[in-house]
């Protein structure tokens, strides 16, 4: 076991950024205005525990979703910091893919304003994380990420679902 934690051989790191669309699925089709779509955004760092098996901390924004309807208009943001489990396979010569599993703390925020009148509520819950991704090595330390992340948000009882597609680099050490 020591040595599946101590391998500084084949043990890595990496840091990596990315920005792409967002989606709350609020349930918002029959207002006036319904946008469920904004811009996600997301900072990784991980380490690797084998070549193929890496930890994963990192913060993601789903972005935001917003609804009006006969005056008054509702907004929602999630966001939150999470930690998975990165297992990486090679998939060609300069391609990878990955898939993640983990938890995420999730704070999703709510407001509304009606006639002059506004409030805010927010509420943080310990949520699944999942993930999909795939890269393209431009060199040895260098990569190009598309990936895909899903979580549920949680707020005075009901969810709604969250996914965020998005392209990014990373850089491994």
């Amino acid at each position: 076991a020591a040595a599946l934690f101590c391998n500084g051989a084949m043990a890595a790191g990496y840091v990596g950024g990315n920005v792409g669309q967002g989606h709350m699925n609020v349930g918002c089709s029959g207002a006036e205005t319904c946008h469920e779509d904004g811009t996600s955004y997301k900072f990784v760092g991980g380490y690797g525990f084998t070549e193929n098996l890496y930890g994963e901390l990192g913060y993601i924004n789903f972005g935001k979703a917003k609804a009006v309807d006969q005056g008054l208009s509702v907004g929602f943001r999630s966001q939150g910091v999470l930690a998975a489990v990165n297992y990486q396979f090679n998939m060609g010569e300069s391609w990878l893919g990955n898939v993640r599993l983990g938890a995420i703390s999730l704070k999703t925020k709510s407001w509304a304003a009606a006639d002059g009148l506004s409030g805010t509520i927010s509420e943080t819950n310990l949520k699944a994380y999942f993930g999909l991704g795939f890269g393209y090595s431009i060199t040895k330390e260098l990569k190009v990420v598309g990936e895909a992340d899903f979580s549920r948000a949680e707020i005075v009882g009901e969810e709604a679902s969250l996914r965020s597609l998005s392209l990014g680099v990373q850089y491994h050490f």
